[in-house]
């Protein structure tokens, strides 16, 4: 049962990587579908100075993931779909660097039968604040009190923090078509109850202006590696989760400031999983959308 546990909430931190009434249905679209219907409508040869705007901004974030589970006699599969609502201000604080205020005010998730439970009952709304420098995200507070890193994963909504994580784009002041740069993030998180720390270096590209939904955004790729690896108890458990992992999404910028307006993503990961002497290994595919809600310029 530990095991189990531990798996789904891993799944959190690779939905890498973090819901009141969610309105989007069904699965996430499949990103390559996506960029292969995109490609004749991306305009190239556009450049843009980006102004940071701290206005909050609410966002919902989708994921569905396969995971296929080692079985006696062969890979047997299962599915988690989460679906998590957040609001996140960010302003700037000096170079390479931006103050995070926001809260997680949702979240809703339902697993197969292999997996086992859902997600416990989280504290909601659970608020947060910190800072990205240099990639690295730093919690200053979590539910009103302070602190230097995450050590208690007793309330679930931590698990979700990368979702928020992972909206956080960082970009250059001035963007141009065929523009690239990379960045490396680090974070401490919960999976379940058991603080891992997830190492990610990214390399993004400007691909060109693209309308979405009745607004002109800025179309960035972004190519994830990821590493994670933690270790804690659980009922009695010592456990040991590690991993790695590779994705590719596609993220629409507000085209003044930068901020993110959607984004569809696949990510697909090997972890293991060590508990009381046993061993297990399994491998999971990644969808993710997320939209700003409502879509404002």
């Amino acid at each position: 049962m530990a095991i189990r546990y531990s798996v789904f909430g891993f799944l959190f931190l690779t939905t890498l990587a973090c819901s009141r009434g969610v309105s989007t249905a069904g699965s996430p679209p499949d990103p390559r579908s996506s960029a292969q219907a995109e490609e004749s409508r991306i305009v190239t040869g556009r450049s843009w100075m980006l102004i940071p705007d701290p206005t909050p901004r609410q966002y919902t974030s989708t994921t569905v993931t396969t995971i296929d589970l080692p079985g006696d006699s062969a890979t047997l599969q299962d599915l988690v779909t989460l679906r998590t609502r957040f609001t996140i201000s960010l302003s700037p604080s000096g170079s390479h660097s931006v103050s995070l205020v926001g809260s997680i005010n949702e979240i809703a998730a339902t697993a197969g039968s292999r997996i086992g439970p859902s997600l416990e009952q989280a504290f909601l709304p659970f608020r947060i604040s910190g800072r990205v420098t240099s990639g690295r995200l730093t919690l200053d507070s979590v539910a009103g009190r302070p602190v230097a890193t995450v050590s208690d994963c007793s309330n679930p909504a931590l698990t979700v923090v990368p979702v928020i994580h992972r909206t956080i784009v960082v970009t250059p002041s001035a963007l141009t078509t065929g523009q690239a740069w990379n960045d490396s993030t680090s974070a401490t998180v919960c999976s379940g109850m058991v603080p891992v720390t997830l190492v990610v270096a990214r390399n993004y590209l400007v691909l060109g202006e693209v309308s979405r939904r009745g607004l002109e955004t800025i179309l960035v790729e972004r190519a994830d590696r990821t590493s994670f690896t933690g270790e804690g108890a659980q009922a009695q458990h010592r456990i040991i989760i590690t991993g790695s992992g590779t994705g590719v999404t596609r993220l629409y910028l507000n085209s003044e400031s930068g901020q993110l307006v959607e984004s569809e993503g696949e990510y697909r990961s090997d972890l293991t999983v060590m508990s009381s002497g046993r061993q297990q290994k399994f491998r999971q595919t990644v969808r993710e959308a997320v939209f700003v809600e409502p879509f404002i310029k």
